[in-house]
This record gives structure tokens, sequence and C-alpha cells, in this order.
């Protein structure tokens, strides 16, 4: 009997690996993203005691949905999307928006340089762009995806599926 209740117990960890703590599919914009903010913060306590990991969440998740705001494509018919998930002991925001397909090639210059780099290298050139106060420039990463990168516990993750000559649907994963 003993042997049984080990194994049940075993068996329900393993299910449990991975908690949804958000989910969010709509239009963003500066409210929402507020509200969004809001809703995270009890979950973040519900499921973790560390404040630096927590922080380092909340200001990945601030970042990722500027981000949607400021640069992403406007389609009622695919929405962003945020999921904010806790897997083992790492959490993993997972971002998605409509980009105009004109802009891939230099979201993905960006996102693969920013991938390239140390996490020396990451926290020179982060704290080198507040220093100079420049904004994206074309051949490198603005301060809002190195701050993401700086807080990322592995490289980013990201792709693009065609929808169709004109948009493609991006997705980031941030693993913290």
């Amino acid at each position: 009997m003993l042997f049984c209740k080990i194994h049940r117990y075993i068996f329900i960890i393993n299910m449990v690996k991975e908690v949804e703590l958000l989910k969010y599919k709509g239009v963003l914009n500066f409210e929402q993203i507020g509200v969004i903010l809001d809703k995270v913060q009890p979950e973040l306590d519900n499921y973790s005691s560390d404040t630096l990991v927590k922080k380092r969440i909340y200001s990945v998740l601030v970042e990722v949905l500027e981000n949607v705001h400021n640069h992403g494509y406007n389609n009622q018919e695919y929405l962003p999307q945020c999921i904010l998930t806790r897997y083992d002991d790492n959490f993993v925001i997972k971002i998605s928006n409509v980009v105009l397909n004109a802009n891939i090639e230099k979201f993905k210059n960006i996102l693969d340089y920013v991938n390239s780099l140390s996490e020396d290298e990451i926290n020179k050139s982060f704290y080198g762009k507040i220093k100079e106060k420049t904004i994206l420039e074309e051949s490198e990463a603005g301060v809002g995806i190195i701050q993401i990168a700086k807080k990322a516990s592995s490289k980013l993750v990201y792709n693009f599926k065609t929808i169709n000559d004109k948009i493609s649907y991006f997705t980031l994963k941030v693993t913290i």
C-alpha cells in the first residue's frame, strides 16, 4: 500500500511540472498592459518567494508588452498573445504578435546579435546604451531587447510564421 501512495505522489509531481500563471490574448494598449501587470503580481507571489526572480519576470514582461505595443502591426484577425508559465524552477514568457514582413530581417539581425553576446558583453552593451542614450540602430539592439536578454537565463528563442506576403506572426520565448 505504501508503494502505491508513493508511486501516485511521484506521478502527480510529474504531471504538475508546468503551471500557466498568465494567459492574455487581445489588443495591447498602455491601459491593458497595466491591467496585465497588476494581475501577474499576485500570481508571482504565489509561485516564487525570490524577490529577484519576481523583479526579473516583471521587468521582462514590461519590456515585451511595450515592444508589442510599440513595434507590432495591428491586425484584428491575429491578436497579440502573452503567456507566463512556470516550468520546474524556471519561468517562461512567450509573447506573440503580428509584424510586417519588411521588418523581419531587421528583427532577426537584432535578436541574433543579442544572442551572440556573452553575459559580460550584454552587460557592457546595456550600460553603454544607457550612457549614450542610443535607441535601436540598424545593426544593434536597443536598450529594451538587451534588458530582456540581461534578465533571461538562456538565449532568446524566436520564430516567424508567415501569414501572407505582407505580415507574419512573431513569437519570442524568454526563460528566466
